[in-house]
C-alpha cells in the first residue's frame, strides 16, 4: 500500500495519487473511505454514501449532551472554536457517544450469536455501550442507517449481531435499542474497516454542529454560561 501521503516541492500525493486530480473530484465521503481503504473510491461505491449518511448523523442532538453544553460553554469565555471542540470531544465516554467501546465489544464476539461479553456486563451491572438513549426508545437515526445499510447490501455479521444482542437485552427484562454510537460501530466492522477508526465518523460529523453552537454563542454575546445571574 502507497504511504498515507508523501510530499515534494509543488507535489502532494494522497496513498500515491496526486492531490490536484484529487480535490473538487472526488467527495469527503469519497477520500475518507480510500484514505483509510487505500483502495480508489469509486463513485458507485456504496461505502461512500453510507459514510455520508453516518457524518450527517452525527452532526447534532441539541444542546443537552455533555459535549455541546462543554463547546457552549468554552465560547461563552472567548474560546476560538478549536479549544472549544477539544472541549466538547473530551466529554465522549462510556456513556456519550461510546462509538469507540461499542465497536471493541462487537469485535471481542468472534461469531455471530456469540453475547457472552455482553452478558457478562449485564451480570457485572455496566451498561452495554452502543444501546439506549435518554430519548428515544428507537434512535430515528439508528433506525435510519440500519435501513440504508441493509438497502446498500453493507449489513453483514456486525447488524447481525446487534440484533441478536438487542434480542438478548429484550429477554434479560432490559428492552433497549442499538443507539447511533452501536450502529455506528456496527456498520463501520462491516464495511470492512478497523475498529480503531470508527471515531473519526463521530468527531468529523459532530464537529459541524459543534462549529454551529459556538457560532451561535460567539455571535449572541452571551458570556460565562452556567454561572448565576
Amino acid at each position: 500500500m502507497n504511504p498515507i501521503c508523501d510530499f515534494k516541492d509543488g507535489l502532494i500525493l494522497y496513498r500515491g495519487k496526486d492531490s490536484r486530480k484529487l480535490i473538487g473530484a472526488r467527495t469527503f465521503a469519497e477520500m475518507l473511505v480510500f484514505m483509510l481503504s487505500g483502495e480508489t473510491a469509486e463513485d458507485v461505491d456504496p461505502r461512500c454514501q453510507m459514510v455520508d449518511a453516518l457524518l450527517a448523523a452525527w452532526i447534532d442532538h441539541g444542546e443537552p449532551p455533555p459535549s455541546t453544553q462543554a463547546v457552549r460553554a468554552a465560547a461563552s469565555v472567548g474560546a476560538p472554536f478549536i479549544q472549544s471542540a477539544i472541549s466538547g470531544f473530551s466529554m465522549f465516554g462510556w456513556d456519550h457517544a461510546p462509538v469507540d467501546n461499542a465497536a471493541e465489544l462487537l469485535n471481542s464476539c468472534h461469531s455471530v450469536g456469540d453475547v457472552i461479553p455482553m452478558e457478562d456486563m449485564l451480570r457485572a451491572g455496566l451498561k452495554i455501550p452502543g444501546f439506549g438513549h435518554p430519548v428515544h426508545r428507537n434512535d430515528p437515526r439508528a433506525v435510519r442507517l440500519l435501513e440504508l445499510a441493509q438497502r446498500l447490501g453493507l449489513s453483514q455479521q456486525c447488524c447481525y449481531l446487534l440484533g441478536q444482542m438487542e434480542r438478548s437485552l429484550i429477554s434479560a427484562g432490559k428492552p433497549v435499542s442499538p443507539n447511533l454510537a452501536g450502529v455506528t460501530a456496527a456498520i463501520w466492522l462491516d464495511m470492512g474497516f478497523r475498529r480503531e477508526s470508527v471515531g473519526v465518523i463521530a468527531l468529523a460529523g459532530r464537529a459541524v454542529g459543534m462549529a454551529a453552537h459556538h457560532s451561535e454563542v460567539v455571535r449572541s454575546g452571551e458570556k460565562f454560561i452556567g454561572t448565576p445571574p
